[in-house]
């Protein structure tokens, strides 16, 4: 799954932020942190691809 891939970058980061939560269940503190600092980016980048939508509604597909 590519994190270019617009379509799928809401499912990549979801997945992201449960492997970050695992990762700190089991005591791996410095991967949860680089994993979710990695889901946020494409969090971010999916919020800034929605804000660009000149579509004119306000409803999401």
């Amino acid at each position: 799954m590519s994190a270019e891939n617009p379509g799928k970058r809401a499912d990549l980061a979801g997945g992201l932020l449960k492997l970050g939560a695992r990762y700190a269940e089991v005591g791996r503190l410095g991967e949860a942190l680089a994993t979710t600092e990695e889901a946020l980016a494409l969090c971010k980048a999916e919020a800034a691809e929605r804000a660009r939508c000149t579509c004119g509604t306000s409803r999401w597909r």
